[in-house]
């Protein structure tokens, strides 16, 4: 039983390394490389907890009654440094064909509020994982090394399809890049 947690574990962590490998990133001369991706909710399940009271607040939240009103599109910004340096996520965007808003990104102030209609227990989790694995809200000071940050965007469930989510990224003092991340339609 065991093996089979950690063959799954192993398989998701193959999908969404792979799935960076072809994201949009910024590469500063100086050393810093930032990429955006898509990671998929079942990564986050088996890092954080997938039971309902596990306090997973990147498992998208539902009740028997009402279902999923909410859709979530989670993005992963891995950054590696040779330096120490200043990271500026300054807006993340997702639109739809129409040029329409297709789901909200919340900043991790915001994304903590949303959390805070849960339980004690699940909340005090919550609020626990977000401080250590949420893309902080203003400029941050990265060390040499590789660390990935989560953000989320959430949307009224079915999401518009397909999604353009952009990123503007920048590093110290340079201006932002964006960065683009395509949602694709359900299959």
């Amino acid at each position: 039983m065991k093996f089979r947690h950690v063959g799954l574990l192993c398989l998701s962590a193959i999908v969404a390394l792979s799935s960076c490998v072809s994201a949009p990133r910024v590469s500063d001369p100086s050393g810093v490389d930032i990429n955006v991706a898509l990671v998929p909710e079942n990564y986050l399940l088996q890092m954080y907890g997938s039971g309902p009271n596990d306090g997973n607040p990147y498992r998208t939240p539902g009740s028997m009654i009402t279902g999923k009103p909410h859709e979530f599109v989670r993005l992963g910004i891995t950054i590696a440094s040779t330096r120490k340096a200043t990271i500026y996520v300054d807006g993340i965007v997702a639109k739809n064909a129409a040029g329409e808003e297709g789901a909200r990104f919340y900043p991790k102030s915001e994304f903590s509020d949303y959390t805070a209609q849960w339980s004690n227990k699940m909340r005090a989790r919550a609020q626990e994982i977000i401080q250590d694995t949420y893309v902080p809200d203003s400029g941050f000071v990265v060390s040499p090394g590789k660390v990935t940050y989560y953000a989320v965007l959430i949307g009224k469930k079915e999401l518009p399809r397909p999604l353009t989510v952009t990123a503007s990224v920048g590093v110290d003092t340079d201006s932002p890049r964006q960065l683009v991340v395509e949602v694709a339609e359900k299959k």
